[in-house]
């Protein structure tokens, strides 16, 4: 779906530094870098639930945002390749017995978030990555993480170039394509 701003929602992005000509990119690793941007993009994963029984609501959501690595590879991609846009939320679409759209979008739209009816907003980057400089052009909550996963992911690139792989077996070896030259392979389980 595409939402359409109103040229008011437009004109408080472009004067809040979000869009148009004068924003900074501060996602790594082009700190600093002031480019134009014309469109803002969410980034979602579709992710099959069983239930969701109602206490578990919105924990894979979480995860995609504190354990997996995937959501913000997948908006740095997109940024890179498309540089007129701004990655400005993702989530976990939440897909089983019923199916939620969980966002979690930039501080930076607080002024309009509640008009862009975009999923079911959540708010969990500001408690882990706090903004340390207000006075920082363009840098949010949600950039800060993104910047933290793509460190995170280069790091994982990095010692596994280093030869530091630590393979962790189980009943998935059984579809690895180099579970013959694996030495733990034979740990997950029946070979077929």
């Amino acid at each position: 779906d595409e939402v359409q701003l109103t040229e008011k929602q437009r004109a408080r992005l472009v004067n809040a530094g979000v869009l148009g000509e004068a924003c900074y990119d501060t996602a790594y690793p082009l700190n600093g870098v002031q480019r134009p941007v014309q469109r803002l993009v969410i980034v979602r994963d579709l992710k099959t639930v069983n239930g969701p029984k109602a206490d578990r609501m919105g924990l894979r959501h979480a995860r995609c945002m504190f354990e997996d690595l995937q959501l913000a590879l997948y908006a740095r991609a997109w940024e890179q390749t498309h540089p007129n846009d701004r990655v400005i939320g993702v989530g976990a679409s939440e897909i089983g017995e019923q199916t939620v759209h969980y966002v979690e979008l930039d501080e930076a739209l607080d002024e309009i978030a509640d008009e862009l009816h975009v999923g079911q907003l959540t708010q969990h980057l500001r408690l882990h990555f706090p903004t340390s400089d207000p006075d920082e052009p363009g840098q949010t909550s949600f950039r800060r993480w993104m910047e933290e996963r793509l460190r995170t992911a280069q790091r994982a690139i990095t010692a596994f170039g280093d030869g530091q792989v630590n393979p962790t077996p189980g009943r998935h070896c059984n579809h690895c394509a180099v579970r013959d030259g694996c030495d733990v392979a034979t740990l997950g389980g029946d070979a077929r």
